[in-house]
């Protein structure tokens, strides 16, 4: 077997692997971690065997010298930093940095790196779609038939306003998790649903061929319904403004501005929802994120440079709020900096700054063709990550991180550079 071939069965590898991945999110963690595992190794090998002598050299290789990648390294390197407060707690951090960020670093470098073609594109969305139908099923078998088929997993239970409610979960082990995916995929699936009425090829051809528009239409609202029943407030405030940003950004508006009443309705006229939106501005309705944040801002305050220790706030937490048990800041960015310090804060702001750039430049100059409102629909959906990141614990969470990793490398394939495109009229990753 020659060195090209080789390179080109792991390729094939990556390609499948990512596809995969698109399509377990939802569904398993033992998925989500073995193709995650297998697309870095067979990248990484690949990598390796192509800066062989008498390797070709293929549009899959990037520089890893842009903006984006090396905020990213910064980062790492000041997360590895901390471990020097990390005191007993030291494998703890290092599991963290290299079997949680390191690995989702390289997830985001093998997905920007070999989802430019506009052939991967379509088919990861594929993928997505495949998965959201599935989704769509398990959450109203669990919420009305009382039977999550994937894991078998339990509604969560909400108190609120005098009330008990349960959440709907679907293969997620908290309805807080399932809606961090939700508000990634309904952006996407809203955006490419748009594609779709305005014929362009953004949907690919076997699920046109297969599904009808009014089908599509049906997933998008099916998991809309779903969000709300998830009762997560953090979600529900991303998930309003992607949809603004979606109004804005992406034609036909009526279709943004019927999803978005749809969304509002729902929250008015559902059951519970809106005393649930209500406890929001009463006492006690931050559900003690409050005690959280201040333990975290003790936590800053001790080691505002160098943090805690990657990995260990969990393990310090007791040490600042007690009575609590073990718990999350429920602040993605105040966790980042208890942990690891200002500088790795502003490095991990700085990079996903330099990818949202990258998206927005993309659609300003309107260089990504059909392509373009699937760069709005990640662009968007990651944004309402952000937001609900800063009230939850995201990216502390396999799945929903797993995610939005691989959305972050699927804006930077689609980004500019310098005006550079590839044969597709894709722009290559920056």
């Amino acid at each position: 077997m020659t060195l090209d071939k080789c390179i080109s069965i792991l390729d094939k590898i990556v390609e499948c692997s990512l596809y995969g991945l698109a399509f377990s999110i939802p569904i398993s963690i033992a998925l989500v971690e073995t193709f995650t595992t297998t697309a870095i190794v067979a990248f990484l090998l690949k990598k390796i065997l192509s800066m062989k002598p008498g390797a070709s050299t293929g549009p899959w290789q990037v520089s890893f010298f842009t903006p984006s990648n090396i905020f990213l390294l910064i980062f790492f390197v000041c997360c590895g930093l901390s471990l020097a407060n990390s005191g007993p707690y030291l494998s703890k951090g290092l599991n963290a940095l290299f079997g949680k960020w390191g690995k989702f670093m390289l997830l985001y470098w093998v997905a920007s790196a070999s989802l430019g073609k506009e052939k991967h594109l379509k088919n990861i969305i594929l993928a997505f779609f495949a998965s959201a139908v599935l989704v769509a099923f398990d959450a109203y078998s669990q919420k009305f038939l009382g039977f999550e088929f994937f894991l078998h997993r339990s509604m969560t239970e909400v108190n609120y306003a005098g009330r008990l409610d349960f959440a709907v979960t679907g293969a997620f082990k908290h309805s807080n998790m399932f809606a961090a995916y939700l508000i990634l995929a309904i952006p996407l699936l809203a955006a490419s649903m748009a594609g779709a009425l305005r014929k362009t090829d953004v949907v690919p051809q076997p699920l046109t061929q297969t599904l009808s528009r009014s089908s599509l239409l049906a997933v998008v609202l099916l998991l809309t319904f779903f969000l709300v029943l998830t009762f997560a407030r953090g979600a529900w405030l991303g998930f309003i403004v992607a949809a603004i940003l979606m109004f804005f950004l992406l034609p036909p508006k009526k279709f943004f501005f019927f999803l978005g009443t749809v969304f509002i309705l729902l929250i008015v006229l559902l059951p519970g929802v809106s005393e649930r939106v209500a406890t929001s501005v009463q006492a006690g309705g931050d559900s003690g994120r409050y005690e959280l944040w201040k333990g975290a801002w003790a936590m800053i305050a001790e080691h505002p440079f160098l943090g805690k220790g990657v990995g260990t706030f969990m393990a310090f937490f007791q040490d600042y709020v007690q009575g609590r048990g073990v718990m999350y800041a429920h602040n993605c960015f105040l966790q980042i900096w208890a942990e690891t310090g200002i500088f790795s804060l502003l490095s991990f702001l700085a990079f996903l700054g330099a990818v949202l750039r990258n998206g927005f430049m993309t659609l300003r100059r309107n260089k990504c063709g059909e392509m373009t409102p699937l760069v709005a629909g990640l662009l968007c959906g990651v944004i309402a990550f952000l937001i609900q990141s800063a009230l939850n614990t995201n990216l502390y969470s396999l799945q929903p991180s797993a995610m939005f990793w691989l959305f972050l490398g699927m804006i930077q394939a689609l980004s500019c550079s310098k005006g550079r495109k590839i044969r597709s009229g894709l722009c290559a990753g920056t």
